[in-house]
């Protein structure tokens, strides 16, 4: 499924609204593809605590997205 700029649009600028450390490891996971031991080892992180910030960030993204007037499935 490809998204048109004007879905798109919304999430990356939700996206870019998270705060760091959560926007770096959300954009690394989705993004770049990288798996989570990575992440977890270049930032000097537990394997624990970015799977809990990838949980968190996309708590935050639906929220936003959400009061903008998306429906977004769970």
């Amino acid at each position: 499924y490809t998204l048109s700029l004007h879905d798109a649009l919304p999430i990356w600028k939700a996206v870019l609204a998270l705060r760091e450390p959560e926007r770096e490891i959300f954009l690394r996971y989705y993004y770049f593809y990288q798996p989570v031991s990575t992440i977890a080892e270049e930032m000097g992180l537990e394997s624990a605590n970015v799977k809990t910030k990838l949980f968190r960030g996309r708590k935050k993204l639906k929220e936003v997205l959400e009061k903008g007037g998306y429906f977004v499935e769970a």
